[in-house]
């Protein structure tokens, strides 16, 4: 039998799938959070040591062989600054209470 993808969860169309809508398109989910690796410092660490990483995380993830290898592996690379990480997880953390209290309240 074939297998016939119906949709994707991810922002936008995949590149490997073109032809296959997100579920955002199709009305169902316009979120996609997905997995995430972040470097986390402890509260009170000087903002030029956050620079540093920062700038070193950026530089890595923009370089053409870190792309190639997280193409070749199908993995997606989305670099968030600290800011935008921050705002994220404030993000997620409201819409996964959300979730769970629609969940329970039944």
């Amino acid at each position: 039998p074939e297998l016939r993808v119906l949709g994707v969860f991810a922002p936008q169309r995949l590149p490997e799938l073109p032809d296959v809508p997100t579920l955002g398109e199709q009305g169902y989910y316009d979120k996609w959070y997905g997995s995430a690796r972040a470097l986390v410092v402890p509260k009170g660490t000087p903002q030029e040591i956050v620079d540093f990483y920062v700038d070193a995380f950026r530089k890595t993830m923009e370089d053409p062989d870190c792309k190639a290898a997280h193409k070749k592996a199908g993995l997606a690379l989305d670099f968030k600054d600290n800011r935008q990480l921050a705002a994220l997880i404030a993000e997620q953390e409201i819409f996964c209470r959300d979730v769970v209290t629609q969940l329970y309240a039944k």
